[in-house]
């Protein structure tokens, strides 16, 4: 219990409006948000949350930057402790952070409101897209930098990636053919079918229309 007189760490009624509203889309979406349910559950009146962000678009679009910052800022946090070293436990210390992100869900309201069709939030989603994009470069070098994740790993993380881009690219091929195959079983004809088992090899794009 606090001391008598001891002022509470009570979030302001913005910061409760915000984390209200990340409550009700992670269960029930962005569209069915109802400002009158975001008033209740963050215990103020529908009215202030017009005076701090005049309409539904508005939370939105301040919700989107509000959830992108605190994920940056905790992502950051999450390797300043290895700032100064190199410490493999930097690799644990991130996917720990991803394990509460994944937990705490504001990845999965980012991504709900990133397929709200607003040109406000639209616009705000694409900022945050490009600082997240910036901060999990950042990450990256961070982490190869203070895990020791350099060097040969760094030439066996390129080479692994090329291998799984080659079997990418022949299991579409073999997506292709199934396809091309199939069209021809109902045409029963070959014809088509023949000429474009060649495209998989040269990399177009096959067609079955």
């Amino acid at each position: 219990m606090a001391p008598l007189g001891a002022h509470s760490a009570r979030p302001s009624a913005t910061e409760r409006i915000l984390d209200a509203a990340a409550r009700r889309i992670a269960s029930g979406g962005a569209t069915a948000l109802a400002l009158s349910d975001v008033a209740r559950d963050a215990g103020v009146s529908k009215a202030l949350i017009h005076y701090h962000f005049q309409d539904k678009e508005r939370l939105l679009s301040r919700l989107v930057s509000h959830l992108a910052e605190t994920l940056i800022a905790r992502e950051r946090e999450a390797l300043a402790e290895y700032e100064h070293q190199h410490n493999p436990l930097a690799v644990d210390a991130l996917w720990h952070w991803l394990e509460a992100e994944l937990e705490r869900g504001d990845i999965r309201v980012l991504l709900e409101l990133d397929a709200y069709r607003e040109a406000a939030v639209q616009g705000a989603a694409r900022q945050a897209a490009s600082l997240r994009r910036a901060a999990a470069k950042e990450t990256v070098e961070r982490l190869f930098t203070r895990g020791g994740l350099c060097g040969r790993a760094g030439a066996r993380l390129r080479t692994h990636n090329g291998r799984r881009r080659d079997h990418e690219q022949r299991a579409g091929g073999a997506r292709c053919v199934r396809r091309i195959l199939a069209r021809d079983a109902e045409s029963g004809g070959v014809g088509a079918g023949a000429r474009a088992l060649t495209y998989p090899r040269s990399g177009r794009a096959c067609s079955v229309a």
